[in-house]
C-alpha cells in the first residue's frame, strides 16, 4: 500500500498539477465532511463510477476514508486490478486531514458553491428574496415564429427588465 500524507496532499493541490482526490466512503458519510476537492466515489460503486471521474489510468490517484475502516485499502486493490498505476491512500483519512489542521467541509458541490458566494460578496451581486419576485410574470419560451406571441413575449420581457433596473438602481441608492 502506497501512503500519502495529508500534508503531501494539500501541497499537490496547490501545486500545478492533476490530482484525483476519492473519498470512498458512502455518499451521506462523505456529505456530512469531506476535503474540499474531494469527490465522492463509493467503494460499493467504484468500479462504475471509476471510469467517468478518473478516465486516464495513469493520473495520479489518492483516495481516502475515515481512517478506521480500511476502504481506501480495498479501493487500492480495485483500482490496481483495474490496471491504474499511481494510486495512493491519504494516512488517516478524514481524521488525518482534520488532525493536520485542515477543514472538512460539508454538503454536495463545495467548490461551485464556494466560486458563487466569492462572486456575491467580491462583485456585490444583488440579492432577489423570493417574496419579491412572486408577483413577476413567467417567462415562457415560444418556439413558433407566430408573430403575435414573439411580440407578446418580447412585450413581458421589456417589462420585467425595467422593473428589475429600476429595483436594482433603487438597492444601489440605498447602500449609498
Amino acid at each position: 500500500m502506497q501512503q500519502i500524507t495529508p500534508q503531501r496532499v494539500a501541497e499537490l493541490l496547490a501545486g500545478p498539477g492533476e490530482l484525483a482526490l476519492l473519498d470512498v466512503r458512502e455518499q451521506g458519510v462523505h456529505y456530512r465532511g469531506h476535503p474540499f476537492f474531494a469527490c465522492s466515489a463509493p467503494l460499493s460503486r467504484l468500479e462504475l463510477v471509476i471510469g467517468d471521474l478518473v478516465p486516464r489510468r495513469t493520473a495520479p490517484v489518492v483516495l481516502l476514508d475515515d481512517g478506521k475502516e480500511g476502504l481506501a485499502e480495498q479501493a487500492e486493490n480495485k483500482l490496481k486490478e483495474l490496471h491504474y498505476s499511481d494510486v495512493s491512500v491519504m494516512s488517516g483519512g478524514t481524521g488525518g486531514w482534520k488532525a493536520a489542521g485542515y477543514e472538512l467541509f460539508s454538503g454536495v458541490n463545495v467548490p461551485s458553491k464556494a466560486f458563487g458566494e466569492f462572486v456575491e460578496h467580491h462583485y456585490a451581486t444583488p440579492r432577489i428574496a423570493p417574496g419579491e419576485i412572486a408577483g413577476w410574470p413567467l417567462l415562457k419560451i415560444v418556439y413558433r415564429t407566430d408573430p403575435e406571441r414573439i411580440a407578446s413575449a418580447t412585450r413581458s420581457m421589456s417589462a420585467l427588465s425595467e422593473r428589475s433596473s429600476t429595483r436594482r438602481s433603487e438597492r444601489v441608492r440605498t447602500r449609498s
